[in-house]
């Protein structure tokens, strides 16, 4: 399944911008969402400074993480200069 970009809304209030993927064949109560060059998104940050990368440089190199779809309030698509952002920020 291709990766699309999404803003996703978490049940804790945190905001994503992230690729997203289907797990094919998870298990109940196994992740099965991964999520692809995930950042926070700052609502109250100018368009330019308003992505950093998540979990954050500190704490992990890793790019893709695994997440239960539970922990998903919505998921909607970004704005396109939102998305550029995002891709500016990522590096793509």
């Amino acid at each position: 399944m291709d990766e699309i970009v999404k803003v996703l809304i978490l049940k804790d209030g945190t905001i994503l911008l992230s690729k997203v993927r289907e797990v094919e064949g998870y298990e109940i109560g196994e992740p099965d969402c991964v999520m692809i060059d995930p950042v926070v998104y700052d609502p109250n940050a100018e368009l330019e400074k308003c992505l950093t990368r998540f979990p954050g440089a500190r704490v992990t190199s890793d790019t893709q993480m695994a997440i239960l779809s539970d922990n998903i309030l919505t998921m909607v698509t970004p704005e396109n200069q939102l998305h550029a952002e995002y891709l500016i920020t990522i590096g793509d």
